[in-house]
């Protein structure tokens, strides 16, 4: 995809997607198009959704300051 050439692959990003499965779908191409990224980094790309346990954790992680600027997971801007 373009975007990911003309953009900084480590901002962080947030994707809304149209209910769970379009979520899970765009979870599976976004792995297939960054795995080199996920190679370094197992939450480059995640899944934050209403019926996951455990997501309060990603997002708070995600919405942290401190992490700015760091290799934290979810780039995937204006997809």
């Amino acid at each position: 995809m373009r975007i990911f050439t003309q953009t900084d692959r480590l901002q962080k990003t947030i994707v809304f997607c149209a209910n769970i499965n379009h979520a899970e779908r765009m979870v599976a191409e976004l792995s297939r198009l960054n795995a080199d990224m996920l190679k370094h980094n197992s939450k480059y790309v995640c899944q934050i959704t209403g019926d996951q346990s455990g997501k309060g954790v990603d997002l708070e992680e995600f919405c942290d300051a401190a992490n700015e600027g760091k290799d934290y997971p979810c780039d995937c801007r204006n997809l």
